[in-house]
């Protein structure tokens, strides 16, 4: 049985997800069909030694490319999609991030092959963006409702999203594996330093791309309003996005606000000289951020959403506040900064060996596909 990964962006984190699920598979028949942009993301992450099972399609992500995107699929890549299954006579393709922008072509592999879509997100987070930026996610999540409908498998790596999907979705296959490691082996080898805080002593971090529903409002709220923190750390905020919040200009200089792309060699740098990293999620349906925290044993604190509350319960691996509340997380952060994190770190690194440890989504996978090992 011949396996196909395919994934069409490689953005908010899609990149090492992706990236880490291609490359536990290194003797089997799994194929990968990538569409990359001018990063080059798949090109540098996927595994040299299995870039012979592999075809990386050139879109470059400029606003017209974006705008077509939404309209269909162009044709080369189509072309180029229909010519590598018939080259590797692909089985199965399972979709591992779409974007929702290639659901026609993909819907044509329907009757030659057994589709399987993951579902990231069933529904939209919380979002504060430009009109026209709304404008496209509503698209998108549109064009990601008539996927779903369509794919007779879905996948998650989300215990309450699949019992969501179960329930929405009742006649279809519907299939759990653990969500994969961010740290590439990029991230984990990497020695570059973040310029911005090379001469910051002591700092709390938020790492990610800015979104509405991840809370960056309210950390600003509980970190500007606590004397003791504003006059023994800075508060970073490093990643991409709209910068839809204001803190208190007052404190501007107690603030560092890293708004450009952190390359994966500097997130080494940026977790192991942070004294805490907070996500301060409203809404998470699933994400790998934990895995950065326990890779580089960095002392955290989550909100209770159910997803991060789940890890929690697992082993405890964080500090957790109540989600939304300024002065719980205001109250944690600080008792975070002022305790004793060696049993915390401890945690950490016996979670992360177990809960990613390499092999684990290949059997999972193999055996949702099918396939005896």
């Amino acid at each position: 049985m011949n396996i196909l990964l395919m994934a069409t962006f490689s953005y908010a984190g899609m990149g090492p997800y992706v990236c880490k699920v291609f490359n536990e598979f290194t003797d089997d028949n799994v194929y990968g069909f990538f569409i990359d942009d001018q990063s080059g993301y798949y090109e540098k992450n996927i595994d040299p030694a299995r870039k012979d099972h592999i075809k990386i399609v050139r879109h470059n992500s400029t606003k017209l490319n974006k705008l077509l995107l939404l309209i269909d699929t162009p044709c080369y890549i189509k072309k180029a999609f229909r010519k590598f299954c018939r080259e590797k006579q692909i089985d199965v393709v399972h979709v591992l991030a779409s974007g929702a922008l290639h659901y026609r072509m993909i819907g044509e592999m329907g009757s030659k092959a057994r589709l399987l879509q993951t579902v990231h997100d069933l529904e939209p987070h919380e979002a504060k963006k430009a009109w026209h930026k709304m404008l496209r996610q509503y698209i998108i999540y549109k064009k990601l409702g008539r996927l779903y409908s369509q794919a007779p498998c879905l996948v998650t790596n989300s215990h309450e999203q699949y019992a969501t999907l179960s329930q929405r979705y009742p006649t279809k296959e519907i299939y759990y594996h653990s969500f994969p490691s961010l740290v590439t082996k990029e991230v984990a080898a990497g020695t570059m330093k973040v310029p911005e805080t090379e001469d910051v002593d002591k700092y709390i971090l938020f790492f990610g791309r800015i979104e509405k529903y991840k809370g960056i409002d309210l950390l600003c709220d509980a970190f500007t309003s606590n004397a003791y923190l504003l006059s023994h750390y800075k508060l970073v905020i490093a990643g991409t996005g709209d910068r839809y919040y204001s803190p208190d200009p007052t404190y501007a200089d107690r603030i560092i606000d890293i708004s450009r792309y952190i390359d994966d060699r500097e997130i080494s740098d940026l977790y192991r000289r942070a004294s805490c990293v907070v996500y301060p999620y409203i809404s998470a349906t699933q994400s790998g951020v934990m895995s950065l925290s326990c890779y580089f044993q960095t002392p955290s604190l989550v909100s209770d959403v159910p997803f991060f509350a789940g890890q929690v319960r697992e082993a405890p691996i964080a500090e957790i506040f109540v989600n939304g509340d300024v002065h719980s997380l205001s109250e944690k952060l600080e008792k975070v900064v002022r305790q004793d994190n060696s049993a915390m770190k401890a945690a950490q690194e016996v979670y992360y060996d177990q809960a990613y440890k390499d092999g684990q989504i290949r059997q999972q996978l193999l055996d949702i596909y099918g396939i005896k090992h």
